[in-house]
């Protein structure tokens, strides 16, 4: 406990020392200015001699200074023990209070979610080492690749507190219903960009475009804060599907928290092979 600290405890314990010592004497103290003033009366109408005056004045004091003296000391002695009930009284109040916030945030949690949105995806096939695997199996007009697939998340978490990510994964629905998952690639975005296009003006004042390269943005298995969005680039690879599947079948991103809970973003849209994305160094 800091010096600061024991000298606000001794100044409150005084304060409350004076306060419950004038609120249990105010009575005796009339009764003395009573006394007194019953005395003075009767000694200017010689009621009571003045060599009796002294002793008159200590007959009738004395027992009030005595009560005044006792109950100084026991307000002494209950003023901590007073503190101490208004302090706990305030800790309790405080913890019901908390109690009370924490039943607001659970049942608010109860309803929350994290949400994912697929904003955009390219894929790309990994033509050169399944190619002839495809033509030996005659599939050269529906052939089974291997298929990078590239998507852009964006997701936010209603929860009160920090959410964890275990992990990502992307689903494929196929016609027959199956469900094919990928492989979550982790932290290699580095190595590929993203082909665009930067609209500028020429010499001659017209508009053109010109090729650009951007680096991917990579979405990391980091804690969701609350109403905190997150965004950025998965990479998955499936080992073997259709090319009709990677252009058109239904995806799906799907997270799993640190608790175990999945949530889910879909992603319906046509797809272009070769989208777009390649490695830096081709």
């Amino acid at each position: 406990m800091t010096d600061t600290h024991t000298n606000g405890f001794y100044l409150r314990w005084a304060r409350r020392w004076g306060t419950d010592l004038f609120k249990a004497g105010v009575g005796q103290i009339i009764s003395v200015l009573l006394a007194v003033g019953l005395l003075f009366w009767q000694h200017r109408y010689g009621i009571i001699r003045p060599e009796g005056m002294k002793a008159n004045i200590w007959a009738r004091a004395w027992p009030y200074i005595c009560l005044f003296g006792a109950l100084s000391v026991y307000h002494l002695f209950r003023a901590p023990k007073m503190l101490d009930q208004e302090r706990q009284a305030a800790i309790d109040l405080l913890e019901a209070h908390i109690e009370e916030l924490k039943s607001e945030l659970q049942a608010k949690d109860e309803q929350a979610c994290i949400g994912i949105e697929v904003r955009d995806c390219r894929i790309n096939a990994r033509l050169f080492k399944h190619l002839g695997d495809a033509m030996r199996r005659g599939e050269m007009d529906d052939p089974t690749l291997a298929f990078d697939v590239f998507v852009n998340v964006w997701a936010t978490s209603s929860f009160s507190h920090l959410r964890g990510v275990k992990e990502y994964s992307l689903e494929l629905v196929r016609a027959s219903g199956d469900v094919v998952t990928a492989t979550w690639l982790r932290d290699d975005l580095a190595q590929y960009h993203i082909d665009s296009k930067e609209s500028i003006l020429d010499t001659f004042g017209q508009v053109i475009e010109e090729p650009r390269r951007d680096s991917l943005k990579e979405l990391h298995a980091e804690p969701f804060q609350f109403t905190v969005p997150q965004d950025g680039w998965l990479h998955f690879v499936f080992d073997a599907i259709k090319l009709s599947e990677a252009q058109t079948s239904k995806l799906t991103v799907v997270l799993k928290d640190s608790l175990g809970l999945i949530y889910r973003g879909d992603y319906d849209k046509p797809r272009e092979t070769q989208g777009g994305i390649w490695p830096n160094k081709m």
